[in-house]
């Protein structure tokens, strides 16, 4: 069993959390892998929960258990990254209460970026949603992606006005990836895929979208982005619990003033109060980047630019990493098909692409690019 595999065995079992998860890596100095030589007594120590243990005890031992997991999240079209993994956001692994591991649908090359998280009321003002379709525009426009949590109002906009932009879009979900929520954002959750973007949840195939969820929900919004622009905000709005995670995990907070005679702005406009940055345009944003943009810009990794030079790629190569690059994330098979190259072929070019770090096999002969 590899390190993603035990992660994800683990994550699997209804009661085991990232805690328990923790514990159990520490117990084993990271080499998770080897939980199954646990002996029973020392894991009934681990995993606190006696009824969590007797349903771990009752698969451990299960050779068909992760054949059988794989095969229930393809059937989905659901795949899964776990912190182990070179794809894993190393800002989210800075987090307190990290998840070890993600599941997705779209273009997992996104967490890679750089990215703004935008938030706030699912009742908006006109004025909110004007300001939310401006900057996510705007925002996106200057490669940077836009991260919110598909709920409606600020963050329907915001998803809605960066998909069809360079940045693209990440929407976070409470629940697991085959519960979309709300129901009413079916069709935009489908549009983020379509367009290049990105789906995410921590939570395993079958989890419904329950209350608890979306504060830590909110915690990874924060963790996967550089700062979090709060659009408009009441006193109670939820919006405020992912400002206050990210002023724990050390990101940028902004928000957009609003009228005083404004309740659905009361929020924002006590953050300025507290500390955040207020903002009327993205230049109150990307200022305090701009040290970091110009490196990337010097590496030629920012707008858009190629992080490899491909210029001295044979004609095949260049295909594949088209098809690749396309698809976000693709197996041996469909780039067989799409290239109309034979499978022997392909797997001697995308070996020769491993090797030059252009491309990365995530599991099963399926490959991503590496952004």
């Amino acid at each position: 069993m590899t390190k993603e595999d035990a992660y994800i065995y683990l994550w699997s079992i209804k009661g085991v959390g990232n805690k328990t998860i923790s514990n159990i890596d520490k117990y084993l100095d990271g080499e998770i892998e080897y939980f199954k030589d646990i002996d029973d007594e020392k894991l009934r120590l681990l995993i606190k929960n006696k009824k969590t243990y007797n349903e771990l005890k009752k698969i451990k031992n299960s050779k068909l258990y992760m054949d059988e997991l794989y095969e229930e999240y393809d059937k989905n079209n659901i795949k899964i990254i776990t912190i182990s993994s070179s794809l894993y956001p190393k800002y989210l692994k800075e987090i307190y209460n990290k998840p070890y591991v993600l599941t997705y649908r779209g273009n997992i090359n996104l967490l890679k970026k750089f990215s703004i998280a935008i938030v706030g009321s699912r009742k908006a003002s006109n004025y909110g949603f004007e300001c939310a379709k401006k900057f996510a525009k705007e925002l996106s426009k200057n490669d940077i992606t836009i991260i919110s949590g598909l709920a409606l109002g600020i963050d329907s906009v915001s998803h809605r006005n960066s998909y069809d932009e360079v940045g693209r879009t990440i929407a976070v979900l409470g629940s697991a990836l085959d519960y979309i929520y709300p129901k009413q954002n079916k069709i935009l959750f489908n549009e983020i895929i379509n367009n290049n973007g990105l789906v995410i949840s921590e939570y395993p195939l079958y989890t419904p979208p329950v209350k608890g969820n979306f504060p830590m929900r909110n915690r990874i919004i924060s963790g996967i982005s550089r700062g979090v622009l709060v659009v408009e905000a009441s006193k109670r709005s939820g919006s405020l619990i992912t400002a206050d995670f990210a002023l724990e995990q050390g990101r940028n907070v902004y928000a957009i003033p609003s009228s005083i005679y404004s309740k659905m702005g009361m929020g924002t406009n006590n953050l300025i109060k507290q500390g955040a940055k207020l903002v009327s345009n993205i230049d109150d944003i990307l200022e305090d980047f701009q040290m970091e943009f110009d490196i990337l810009k010097k590496h030629g990794i920012y707008n858009n630019e190629e992080k490899n030079n491909f210029s001295d790629l044979s004609k095949i190569e260049k295909r594949l990493i088209e098809i690749i690059e396309k698809s976000g994330e693709v197996n041996i098979e469909m780039l067989s098909l799409k290239s109309n190259i034979p499978i022997k072929d392909v797997i001697g070019v995308l070996n020769i692409l491993e090797i030059k770090g252009i491309v990365l096999e995530l599991r099963n002969k399926i490959y991503s690019l590496n952004l």
